[in-house]
């Protein structure tokens, strides 16, 4: 045989053969076996490889050509040619380069691996995992990765991956050829049994799938070893429309052996689910592919992509975190966005235009959202749309998701919408239809929000839902369900606010009066839930030409009452603001008559408001106060004086004055216009019931002193704050358990306007009386609420950082250390109520301790503060409570010789009061004594090309400040080390700016402009020292030193 092959082995030939699976054989395009030289019959071990054969009387390889034969003596010729007549589909098995990233779909690998090894039944039967989630989740990758899980294991028998892009391969009798394949892979004594079925049978090669299954799979698989698992593998079952696998999955697989794992993955489709749903051979995965568990692996996903795109570094944190959420957890949207990338013109803006969805290039494109259009339409084109019953319901049910503004439960959907006829059955049949397109948890909900922009903007008929049609009707419904289910029976809460709207009462924010109960959504039913959280919504995007008088009736009717709508909506989340829909009815030309809304409704507005101000929550109470502002207006225009209603209008106005104060920003300007005009109102009603208003007229002077406060007028805010301490000090005076705490608060205000007077002495002594009275309420409370606790740890906290400022400073720490203590046992018992005041308290203890180079003991406190405002439920990056202690912390570390450590929390404090001044120009300040912080920790690490810029900008900010409002900057000491106790900057700012500019180009070498700013800092503090001679005289100092050594320097 040897010379037979070397005589032979120059004749070579173009064509390659193919292998047949797992055989050893190969055999490709080969001649009939009847032309096979007579040599060869019955040889064995022997290998031919890229010759012709000739042989008398001619050339048999002519396009018949034989390209390989292996013959290895364990298979008979007939044996290779029943193989060959063995489909061998091409394309249909699992690839490397298609299976999931590393660190994506781990509990979806785990689960499936851990049910692959997982016990095998001696006496049950086979078991089969089913993958069924929407388009484009995932589900192919997944089925990679379990193959190459498997094959690594040596546990894979078969994987075929149906696609229509492969329609040729892509059949049942393809599917059961590679399984047979696959079977053969096992071993040479299998190969055998397979090869001599297959032989004894001839027709067994091309019979049907379920015979193959029957006469050889079966046979097979029962022979084989019991050790070990058996995997196969079969994705897309979507893309298939034959429903003889689907059978053969259901009745057949179940008859093989415990020891065959069959992995499945297909669309939830009704035709597939109907097949496989409730098999107790066939079980479910467990975790879904979409939402926002789904969205970690998605993120890895598309940083991968970007690392390889050109344009990847250019993306944001900010850019890349907006588009991972705008996927939803899915990956196809993610990878068509990213192919489209690739193609645009300025991939960067394209994104961001995509993730803003104002990109018209992303809607036209044919890689963009018209292949995702593709998708969608060939799902809903399998559909029933001949079946009326399947087309009513569906504009129904599916008009609701694409509209809903939350997901709801199929039972909730059902009840919302039970007055069209539609029951829990109807919704559950029109989601099982439409699975594919729906995430596949629990509640419902669309699987991305590009299927609900398609189906409302894009489909064609009968796809189509109209947007504004659904708004309408479920304004409607959500309303209906509200006046027949809104009541204390459903929900007992209701009804707490009626305490709050009487006589003149006006809650105190953080008080232990009536406050807003909270709600578990769980608690009342889903529907009265959804209904009274998004009635607004939908009913501001109604179309005003489909609202009918019925419709209308339904909302006055809401108006007219409303307590019980707004005290649900507090206590579930934010109250509803009624004012927009009120205006929306407004507008609407209907011929319905709507009559002015009564008192009972502004009582509403106002005792929810004030029940909404007890709890802090100030923008929510401006929702309801200004609408019984407007109600009242009304009424008095309509009627003429009221007493009733004039009363009611002026508490509306102050709860609202106040909250206009603690909105953030602080709405200054409003407060100041509305307290005037409701100043000169209680001082009218004051002449006719002396009694009644004047702790209203109290509270409107102390908020109308505020707003002038905010808005710079320093001296102009003390009157008014001075003819409220007098006010309550003759009202404690008759009634001291009443009015002594409106006293407290009435004098805290006062010193806090002083302070920023810079009349120091006064501000110690009003503080001082504070402290008292808060003791003596204190004292006089058997309760000792927390609310007069913590009050008492405020003031002498206040109390604490006044003195300091006023250069006690060594008295200081007494009431600090008791406002600490104070603060930290009533955070120890309500974390969530008191953690504020424990961090505030710590934050002036620590500044304290610093100005007295305590440094050590200041930096624990002020860590513990940061850690405390990082635990709060506030969003960091613009809580303005956090820069003074990450200033402080910086300045302190810097000064301790650790200034590298001081590094982060500077620049922390920096980033803050940047997104703080985007909100309020006040924050300039905030920025430029940032600005100063960092710069002096970079020169302390001797970086000072990094601090160089800085320092620079923090001149300009002062400048510019400086020309802004020139009385406050010249009447400015600027002397505090901790900025909440400073009100405006000043020339000592500048100076300190200066200095550390300098310093910062004097490290860089730039001797002359350091010069030239040291210079400059000089100047402006003898300015300083000239109207406050005990003052500043160290940094003097400090300035003079650094031109002599620059001075100096240049001499050299």
């Amino acid at each position: 045989m040897d010379k037979l092959l070397k005589k032979w082995n120059g004749f070579r030939h173009k064509d390659q053969g193919s292998e047949v699976a797992g055989s050893g054989a190969l055999v490709a395009r080969t001649a009939p076996l009847s032309l096979l030289p007579q040599a060869f019959v019955g040889a064995s071990n022997f290998k031919l490889e890229n010759v012709n054969l000739n042989v008398a009387g001619g050339n048999i390889v002519t396009n018949n050509n034989i390209t390989h034969i292996h013959n290895h003596g364990s298979l008979t010729v007939e044996m290779h040619e029943a193989f060959r007549r063995l489909a061998d589909p091409k394309g249909c098995a699992w690839d490397p380069s298609r299976v999931c990233l590393p660190d994506t779909r781990v509990q979806h690998i785990e689960e499936t691996c851990s049910w692959i090894n997982g016990p095998i039944q001696g006496s049950g039967s086979a078991e089969s995992f089913l993958v069924a989630q929407g388009a484009g989740s995932g589900k192919s990758a997944l089925a990679h990765s379990i193959c190459e899980k498997a094959d690594n294991d040596k546990r894979l028998i078969a994987s075929f991956f149906f696609s229509q892009m492969n329609a040729q391969h892509c059949d049942v009798p393809s599917l059961m050829a590679a399984i047979i394949r696959g079977l053969c892979s096992i071993g040479e004594d299998v190969r055998k049994q397979v090869a001599r079925i297959l032989v004894e049978d001839g027709t067994l090669a091309s019979a049907s799938p379920e015979l193959q299954f029957r006469k050889i799979v079966l046979p097979v698989c029962a022979s084989l070893p019991a050790s070990r698992p058996y995997v196969i593998v079969i994705d897309a079952l979507d893309e298939l429309r034959d429903v003889s696998l689907l059978k053969l999955l259901r009745d057949s697989m179940p008859r093989l052996p415990p020891t065959f794992r069959i992995f499945l993955t297909t669309r939830p489709e009704q035709r597939i689910m109907m097949y496989l749903e409730k098999n107790p051979h066939i079980r479910q995965s467990s975790h879904p592919m979409t939402g926002e568990l789904s969205q970690k692996d998605v993120e890895v996903y598309i940083r991968h992509r970007l690392t390889n795109a050109h344009y990847g570094p250019s993306i944001t944190p900010e850019l890349l975190t907006l588009f991972v959420e705008k996927t939803e957890g899915v990956f196809l949207w993610a990878a068509t966005v990213l192919n489209h990338l690739d193609e645009a013109y300025n991939p960067v803006k394209e994104l961001g235009d995509i993730v803003a969805s104002k990109s018209d290039h992303w809607k036209e494109s044919p890689d963009g959202t018209k292949q995702l259009d593709d998708i969608y339409e060939r799902i809903l084109s399998q559909m029933r749309w001949t079946d009326t019953d399947f087309v009513r319901m569906y504009h129904i049910v599916a008009g609701a998701l694409v509209t809903l503004k939350a997901p709801l439960s199929p039972a909730a959907l059902a009840a919302l919408y039970s007055p069209e006829g539609v029951a829990i059955d109807d919704v559950s049949r029109i989601c099982v239809i439409l699975r594919p397109l729906l995430d596949n948890t629990q509640p419902l909900r669309l699987l991305h929000l590009s299927v609900q922009q398609y189906l409302t903007e894009r489909a064609p008929s009968p796809y189509r839902l109209d947007s504004a049609l659904n708004h309408t009707k479920l304004s409607k419904l959500t309303l209906m369900a509200l006046k027949k289910e809104l009541n204390p029976q459903n929900i007992p809460i209701l009804g707490y606010s009626v305490a709050s709207d009487a006589g003149d009462s006006i809650k105190d924010p953080g008080s232990s009066g009536t406050k807003v109960p909270e709600l578990d959504r769980k608690s009342i039913p889903e529907h009265i839930w959804y209904a009274s959280r998004f009635f607004n919504g939908h009913t501001l995007e109604s179309s005003s030409d489909q609202v009918d008088d019925s419709h209308v009736r339904l909302i006055h009717e809401l108006l007219l009452d409303p307590r019980s709508i707004l005290e649900v909506t507090a206590s579930t989340g934010s109250v509803v603001d009624l004012g927009a829909v009120r205006k929306w009815v407004a507008g609407l030309n209907v011929q319905i008559a709507t009559p002015p809304l009564p008192l009972l409704a502004a009582q509403s507005f106002y005792g929810v408001a004030n029940s909404l101000w007890a709890a802090w929550r100030s923008n929510e109470v401006l929702k309801a106060s200004k609408e019984a502002i407007e109600i009242c207006r009304g009424r008095l225009a309509a009627d003429g004086p009221d007493l009733s209603v004039q009363s009611l209008l002026v508490l509306s106005m102050c709860v609202t004055s106040e909250a206009y104060l603690f909105v953030w920003p602080p709405q200054n300007q409003s407060c100041l216009e509305i307290s005037r005009e409701a100043i000169d109102i209680v001082r009218v009603l004051i002449q006719e019931s002396p009694d009644r208003f004047q702790r209203t007229l109290m509270r409107l002077l102390m908020a109308h002193a505020s707003s002038l406060w905010g808005l710079e007028r320093i001296e102009e805010s003390l009157q008014p704050s001075l003819e409220a301490v007098e006010l309550c000090r003759k009202s404690a005076s008759v009634d001291q358990q009443r009015y002594g705490p409106d006293l407290a608060t009435a004098l805290q205000r006062l010193a806090y306007k002083l302070r920023a007077g810079l009349r120091f002495e006064e501000t110690v002594a009003v503080a001082r009386e504070g402290v008292a009275l808060r003791r003596q309420i204190l004292d006089n409370d058997a309760a000792r609420s927390s609310t007069n606790v913590s009050s008492l740890a405020s003031v002498l906290s206040l109390y604490g950082a006044y003195l300091t400022v006023a250069g006690r400073k060594e008295e200081a720490p007494a009431p600090l250390k008791e406002a600490t203590e104070i603060s930290r046992q009533l955070a120890a018992s309500d974390f969530r109520e008191h953690g504020r005041l424990l961090a505030s308290s710590l934050t002036k203890f620590a500044c304290n301790l610093s100005a007295c180079q305590k440094h050590e003991e200041a930096i624990r406190l002020l860590a513990e503060a940061i850690d405390l405002i990082h635990q709060g439920s506030g969003d960091d990056a613009l809580d303005p409570r956090l820069p003074t202690p990450l200033w402080a912390l910086a300045s302190s570390l810097t000064k301790l010789g650790r200034a590298e450590e001081g590094v982060v929390p500077a620049q922390e404090g920096l980033a803050i009061s940047r997104n703080l001044l985007k909100l309020n120009p006040f924050f300039k300040f905030a920025v430029a004594w940032a600005l100063n912080i960092l710069t002096a920790t970079f020169n302390a690490c001797q970086r000072y090309s990094e601090a160089a810029p800085l320092g620079k900008e923090a001149i300009v900010l002062y400048r510019e400040l400086a020309e802004k409002n020139p009385s406050l900057w010249e009447k400015s000491l600027g002397d505090s080390e901790a900025l909440h106790d400073r009100f405006y900057p000043s020339d000592s700012d500048l100076a300190h700016s200066l200095y550390t500019y300098s310093v910062s180009l004097a490290g860089m070498g730039e001797h002359d402009a350091a010069l030239k700013e040291a210079k400059e800092a000089v100047v402006v503090l003898r300015k300083m020292i000239e109207k406050f001679p005990d003052k500043f005289q160290a940094k003097l100092a400090d300035a003079v030193k650094l031109v002599g050594e620059l001075e100096a320097s240049e001499k050299l």
